[in-house]
């Protein structure tokens, strides 16, 4: 009895052995074996740097103020009734609160000066008269006058806002924005009563954002992406070498890191997307299709490495070619800087892809 179970013991291991053995792939059908390949890639690749526009109108924090060649200016504008078109306005300022955002020199203050948009909110065309302004390191909560003919313009319906421009060098302040649940903006205007008397009325609904923007002299001979500036770069690789009509099992890129600026400790990641329109890309009008999220080998640290086999297969599939777009993770309140290699240590593209016997 012994010797019959280690008979069919025996057989049990061989019959589960890692390798299988030529009867079992002849029981498989000649339409599902496949060849496993790997294609690497690092000569035909193409970069450009572009500046897009980035738009932090939905941040919590209004920044202000130049630090190492970045400056950031606020918009703002609140929304006015018409029912106040007649108003006698007696005095008129706006509060702002102060955030935790600040990097430079906090024994700098912030000093900025207020000025009339001129067209659409969004436009930074604006009148060089100062009717407001703005110096001092900032409280919990601050106030600055502004001119009452201006405020007189917004309640007779001409209401494009206000931008406040930077004075100062050293720092950049935050200060808390409209999206803030408490301790939002206002606009605090004394409105004059009949008998004599002012009542003040707040307003605290409207749109506001920061723009800011880099002096930095643009490199073309390395990949630069920087968050808040709007520095991103768009990767092109070559891929007419790969056969035709396989399955992208995996792909990805690598690029290598030559130095680094960090502002805050943010997420050290990028992101890629799929260009579908490179002009509007180029726009900041869109133009780009789904997130691949780009992370540092955490056993090569000059190296980041970002999955890209959906785009490889889009392009295989007859889809142009133009390229991906990378950019920082958050872009939004941080203004890291990152360069990486392009003619010293060029970016790799990684295929790994299966075909049938012989294709």
């Amino acid at each position: 009895m012994r010797s019959l179970i280690l008979f069919f013991l025996t057989l049990f291991i061989i019959g589960c052995g890692k390798e299988p053995n030529d009867v079992g792939f002849g029981l498989l059908p000649e339409k599902e074996l496949f060849n496993v390949n790997f294609y690497e890639d690092s000569i035909e690749v193409q970069f450009e740097n572009i500046t897009s526009f980035i738009s932090n109108s939905a941040s919590n924090y209004l920044l202000i103020g130049n630090y190492d060649n970045i400056s950031c200016g606020i918009l703002i504008r609140f929304d006015i009734p018409d029912t106040l078109r007649f108003a006698q306005i007696k005095s008129s300022r706006i509060r702002l609160f102060k955030s935790d955002f600040v990097i430079g020199d906090t024994t700098v203050p912030a000093k900025f000066t207020a000025h009339k948009v001129l067209s659409n909110y969004y436009d930074t065309l604006y009148d060089a008269k100062v009717v407001g302004e703005f110096e001092g390191i900032p409280d919990s909560v601050n106030y600055f006058p502004i001119d009452t003919s201006v405020v007189r313009e917004w309640f007779m319906g001409r209401n494009y806002g206000l931008y406040l421009k930077p004075q100062n060098n050293g720092v950049i302040w935050g200060f808390k924005s409209l999206d803030e649940m408490l301790f939002t903006p206002a606009l605090e205007v004394g409105i004059g009563k009949a008998d004599g008397g002012v009542d003040t009325v707040r307003f605290f609904y409207g749109s506001d954002g920061y723009i800011a923007r880099s002096s930095e002299i643009a490199d073309t001979n390395n990949i630069v992406i920087q968050a808040g500036v709007g520095f991103r770069s768009v990767l092109k690789f070559d891929i007419s070498k790969l056969p035709k009509n396989i399955i992208v099992n995996r792909a990805e890129i690598s690029i290598y890191l030559k130095e680094k600026k960090r502002y805050i400790n943010g997420t050290d990641s990028l992101i890629a997307s799929f260009i579908t329109d490179p002009e509007l890309v180029k726009k900041s009008l869109g133009g780009i299709e789904g997130n691949y999220l780009g992370m540092r080998n955490p056993l090569d640290t000059l190296e980041y490495t970002i999955p890209v086999t959906t785009p490889v297969q889009r392009w295989l599939s007859g889809e142009p070619n133009n390229g991906i777009l990378i950019r920082f993770y958050n872009e939004q309140d941080n203004f890291d800087r990152y360069v990486f290699y392009f003619k010293d240590r060029k970016p790799k593209l990684k295929v790994y892809y299966t075909t049938k016997p012989g294709v």
